[in-house]
This record gives C-alpha cells, structure tokens and sequence, in this order.
C-alpha cells in the first residue's frame, strides 16, 4: 500500500506543473492521455518496487 501511495504522489508532484504549464492539454483529445496514462503507471510500478525491495531488505536483515 505505502508503494501505491508514493507511486501517486511522485506522478503527481512531477506532472501537476507540467498540467498547469500547459505540457498535458485533456481537452486536446487522445494526444496527451496516452503518455499520461504511461507515465502513470511507471510511477506506480516503481513506487511498489522500490516499496517491496525495502521491506524485503528489512525481513532478509532479521533472518540473518
């Protein structure tokens, strides 16, 4: 869950500015949705992997 959040949070720190400059125009149609949609879920993909890495770094630590 903590990666989700993070993932989120990163997508939308990083792409509100560029909304508010004016780099992803929604009605424009299909042109700027696509990349949107893209770097969305690689921001989710990396949040959950960095997420699961750190706790699997923290379980292996114990076990040791």
């Amino acid at each position: 869950m903590g990666g989700l959040v993070v993932g989120i949070g990163v997508f939308l720190l990083i792409t509100s500015p560029l909304y508010l400059m004016g780099a992803y125009r929604l009605d424009s149609g299909n042109a700027n949705i696509v990349p949107l949609i893209t770097s969305f879920i690689l921001f989710i993909a990396v949040g959950l992997y960095a997420y699961k890495t750190k706790r699997m770094k923290k379980y292996t630590a114990v076990y040791q």
